[in-house]
Order: C-alpha cells, then sequence, then structure tokens
C-alpha cells in the first residue's frame, strides 16, 4: 500500500518543473556506447526493473492545488514499455551519398559520431511527455558493424543528476552498493559548509550565535553583488529552443592525477582550471568578452549520504568566480586553488544548503512563478554550469553487454550559457557541452553552428597545455637534483 501512495514533490523538485521552458529544458541525460547490439528485450526488461525498484519512474505528475503537484503512483501493469524504450537507426539519419563502400572505418567512425551528436541534439531539444512518467531510454544502432548506443533522459524534477546516475547503475550488472560508483560531485562536496568548531565553554552559544549573523550578513552581502553584477559575456542572449551537445570521452584519468600531483592540487582544480583557460580562450578568439577578469559559475554540490540511493534533489550550488583574466595557466590554476578553498571555508555553502532543505518544506513558494523569476534572473549571472561525477572505476555491463564509455549531459544553467558535466568511468574522464544552437551560430566566425565543438576542443588543448606543462615541471626538478 505504501508503494502505491502519492508522493508530494518537495519545493526543490518542483522549482525544475517551473523554472522548464521550451528553451530551456530541465533534461539529465547521459550516452553509453557499446560494441555490440543491445537486445530489446532486455533493455525492455531492465526498465521495467527501473520502474518497480523507483516508484517515481513509474507515477505520473498530477497537480492537486496551484502550484503543488504529487507523483500519482501507478501500478506496474500501467508500465508503458513501448514509450520509455524507443529505438532510433543513425542509417535512417544518413543519406545513401554520404555513405559509400570507400569510406574507411576512421572516416565511418567520424560520420557515426556526427548523425550520434545530431540525434542527441535533437533529443535534448525535445520536452519529455508529462502525460507520462518523466524518462526515456533511446536505443541508437550505429552505422558501424555491431555498434550501438543508449541515450537516457530523465527530468531533473525526478533526481539531481548524481541521483540519476546513481539510479541506472542499478540496472548495470554490478550490486551498487558494492560497486566503486560515485557517492560524491568530486572533492568540493565537501564543501558543505563546516563551521569551525565552536569553543567549548560558557560563549560557545554565543558564538554560535554571532557565526549564524556572520553567514546571513555574508550570503545577503553576496546575493547584493550578484544583483547588481553584468555578466561580461554576450552569453546572456535569448534562448532559442534548438540545442547542440558535443563530447570528448578518452582524457585520461592518469594523465589528470599526474596534472594534479605535480601542482599539488585537487582533481577539481585542475578540471576548473581547464575550464577557466578554454573559456577565456573561446570568448577572446570571438571578441566575445570585455575585459573582464572573472566569471561566475554555478557548481552543484552534493548533500546525499553515501548509501542514500533514493530519487529526488540532494544538492545546493555555490557560485565560483572562474579567473579567466589571467592568461598565466600556472598562476590561473594557483587562482582556482584559492577561490575553491574559500568557498570550502565559507558559509555559502551551509547557507545554500540550508535553503534547499527550506525550499524542500515549501514547495508551493518554491514553484511559484514569483521565485522562478528571482531564480531565473540569477541564473542568468552565470556563463556556465559545471558538474563532476565521480563514476565507476572499472567497466560495468547492462543488459549482457559491457558499456564502453559514459557520458553524462546537463542543462543550460542560463541564457546562452553552456551545461558542461564531467563524469570519470573506467580510468577515463568523459566531458561533455551542451549549449544553444543560435548562440554558437553566432559565435562562430563563419557563422556556422559546430555544436560547442569549438568549446570543447578548447577544453582539450587546454588539458594538454597542463599536461606539457607538468612534464615540463618534472623535467626541470630531475635535472636540478
Amino acid at each position: 500500500k505504501d508503494k502505491m501512495a502519492d508522493v508530494k514533490l518537495s519545493g526543490v523538485d518542483s522549482l525544475f518543473l517551473n523554472l522548464e521552458r521550451p528553451e530551456q529544458l530541465m533534461t539529465i541525460a547521459s550516452l553509453w556506447t557499446f560494441k555490440h547490439h543491445l537486445e530489446r528485450e532486455k533493455v525492455n526488461a531492465k526498465a521495467r526493473e527501473l520502474a518497480e525498484m523507483f516508484p517515481t519512474m513509474n507515477s505520473v505528475l498530477r497537480e492537486t492545488k496551484p502550484a503543488e503537484f504529487v507523483w500519482a503512483a501507478r501500478p506496474i501493469s500501467e508500465f508503458d514499455v513501448d514509450y520509455h524504450v524507443k529505438h532510433i537507426q543513425l542509417r535512417a539519419e544518413t543519406e545513401d551519398n554520404e555513405i559509400s563502400s570507400g569510406l574507411s572505418e576512421a572516416e565511418l567512425e567520424q560520420l557515426e559520431k556526427n548523425k550520434l551528436r545530431t540525434v542527441a541534439s535533437r533529443l535534448m531539444s525535445t520536452p519529455l511527455d508529462r502525460n507520462y512518467p518523466l524518462w526515456q531510454l533511446h536505443i541508437i544502432t550505429g552505422l558501424l558493424p555491431d555498434r550501438c548506443f543508449l541515450f537516457s533522459r530523465v527530468h531533473h524534477s525526478i533526481a539531481d543528476g548524481q541521483g540519476t546516475v546513481r539510479a541506472l547503475l542499478t540496472l548495470t550488472g554490478h550490486d551498487p552498493a558494492k560497486a566503486t560508483a560515485p557517492v560524491q560531485y568530486g572533492k568540493s562536496s565537501r564543501t558543505t559548509g563546516a563551521s569551525p568548531a565552536a569553543p567549548k565553554s560558557a560563549f560557545a552559544p554565543l558564538w554560535k550565535f554571532l557565526l549564524i549573523i556572520y553567514s546571513i550578513l555574508h550570503f545577503i552581502c553576496a546575493q547584493i553583488y550578484l544583483a547588481l553584477y553584468q555578466n561580461p559575456t554576450n552569453f546572456g542572449q535569448t534562448l532559442s529552443t534548438a540545442k547542440r551537445v558535443d563530447w570528448i570521452e578518452s582524457i585520461s584519468l592518469d594523465d589528470v592525477k599526474y596534472i594534479k600531483n605535480t601542482f599539488n592540487a585537487t582533481i577539481n582544480d585542475v578540471l576548473t582550471a581547464v575550464l577557466t583557460g578554454a573559456l577565456r580562450n573561446f570568448l577572446y578568439k570571438r571578441s566575445r568578452l570585455r575585459q573582464a577578469e572573472h566569471l561566475l559559475c554555478q557548481i552543484p554540490v552534493s548533500v546525499r549520504k553515501p548509501n542514500d540511493w533514493d530519487m529526488g534533489n540532494r544538492a545546493a550550488t555555490i557560485s565560483v568566480w572562474l579567473p579567466v583574466g589571467e592568461s598565466d595557466p600556472l598562476l590561473r590554476l594557483r587562482k582556482v586553488q584559492s577561490v575553491m578553498q574559500q568557498k570550502k571555508s565559507s558559509p555559502e555553502a551551509i547557507l545554500a544548503f540550508n535553503s534547499m532543505v527550506n525550499l524542500k518544506r515549501t514547495p508551493r513558494f518554491a514553484a511559484s512563478p514569483f521565485f522562478a523569476r528571482i531564480f531565473f534572473y540569477y541564473c542568468r549571472k552565470s556563463v556556465v554550469a559545471l558538474t563532476n561525477v565521480p563514476g565507476p572505476a572499472q567497466k560495468l555491463v547492462f543488459a549482457d553487454q559491457a558499456i564502453e564509455s559514459y557520458i553524462p549531459f546537463i542543462p543550460q544553467v542560463g541564457p546562452g550559457g553552456p551545461g558542461m558535466a564531467l563524469l570519470t568511468y573506467n580510468n577515463k574522464l568523459a566531458v561533455s557541452l551542451l549549449v544553444d544552437e543560435e548562440y554558437m551560430a553566432s559565435a562562430d566566425q563563419q557563422g556556422q553552428c559546430n555544436g560547442g565543438k569549438a568549446l570543447v576542443d578548447e577544453f582539450a588543448a587546454e588539458f594538454d597545455r597542463y599536461l606539457a606543462l607538468a612534464h615540463a615541471h618534472e623535467a626541470s626538478s630531475k635535472t636540478e637534483h
């Protein structure tokens, strides 16, 4: 009986419903690559298993009061597998004259990725039907022999990025409780805003009170500054309904750790510094950066416990100022380290977390158009949303086929700004980007939309630059000794 009970959406979950617009969908997605075809019946069984394991995945939205929603429970007999599992053939997306017998395997693979990018972009531009549970799996047959992909879409109102990853991991061949599955949004998830230990004395209550006052004043000042801050890029354009995605899936995690160890930084520091350099190069080359020293980035901070595999949103968001004005990559890395360290010791994460808790308790206010307008106004201040999810360290199996790569996708943070996601899987780092097609077309010097490939390429080039600097630093150290 409890499993069939309707579940009221929390304030945060309701917020993502109200934030969604045709030009700004709240869809979290992922792309899995397989060397061999997936059997439709086995994928159907996995989809049904997901609906049975998480009742929300078999529930539909119902508005009980203005701006208040519940997940209306349904018996598993009403689960519509034909809606939740779709099949797409890349060959049907390809013109006959594009495929010729003279194409090499490398050329065919590049054509396949181009067509896959087009399909993924279309799916990320298409809203989920609110008359059904808000998720779908798309089996995509590739152009190469036996190549297959699985593209999953889940609405943000069901779960945050980490919750979605964990739910999908329950469908893999490993026991999620025993597998080395993601349990944090990177080391930055430690920024739960732990305050300095209060002295154990008669003044402890006074110390705690003063700390609360300081935290509130700090938060208010930060919000006032954000309200006055003007985004110094042209990312703040009006959004269009057409989105484009691109990705890299072959960065070695060992190389990331090598850079981290060489410069005594964290993995998050390194990847954030790389992103900062990529944004700087991309915007400067297109004259889109108006002499700004810093750009605002939104980073989700997970507050999930390691054993929390439930659905729902359990992440707060912190604002990080990226030092894009710094041209020296090593100085930029040190500045990023300093910024991240300040965030770890600041009260912002405490207040962000407490705000999230309060929003969960006030679904009507969180889902109101008034609050959505305020939230959206602050989103316009950010240039990029960045999430970093440590994924499984070993290769996983889904429907009896090994998952060769795992690429995540997140929504955009605001008008024009890209959503960038990083995920580690099987000792590789995948980097994905979702951008507004209209903006990217205007940003490209030839007036052609390249699906964000230019920005992804800048990320790869900047990473290679840091790797080269790390090797040079090690060689110099050996010479000195």
